[in-house]
């Protein structure tokens, strides 16, 4: 990733103490009976894209992080879900199957990097 190419020189190996993913992507549209295409951009498309930016994307954060050893012990990383992630809500249905995946991407992670020293954890607002 360019910018961690950037800022790499910068902090030094370790020097990322604290990764805070917070990113909400995505257009609130039903499953059933929902537009197939909001500003070009079909259905399926769309979902596939909130699942990338909105879960995915820690995983790809996290990984160069730690393969380029600018997050080592005592690193901490903290991802922002959201009620969508259990509950259903009118029209979240990609959002929240994003939410859920981010929130099933901390867990796995959080085993990964626990030996490392590294700390991964959700919080979901109410």
């Amino acid at each position: 990733m360019k910018v961690l190419d950037e800022i790499a020189p910068v902090v030094g190996p370790g020097g990322v103490r604290v990764l805070i993913h917070s990113l909400g992507f995505g257009s609130p549209t039903r499953f059933i009976g929902g537009e197939p295409s909001v500003r070009g951009v079909p259905f399926p498309r769309r979902l596939e894209m909130t699942l990338d930016v909105m879960a995915h994307s820690l995983i790809y954060w996290t990984q160069d992080l730690v393969e380029r050893g600018l997050m080592t012990r005592g690193g901490r990383i903290l991802a922002m879900s959201s009620h969508g992630s259990h509950r259903v809500l009118p029209g979240y249905g990609a959002v929240g199957t994003a939410k859920a995946a981010l929130e099933a991407n901390v867990r796995e992670l959080a085993v990964e990097l626990a030996p490392c020293g590294i700390s991964v954890n959700a919080i979901r607002a109410a």
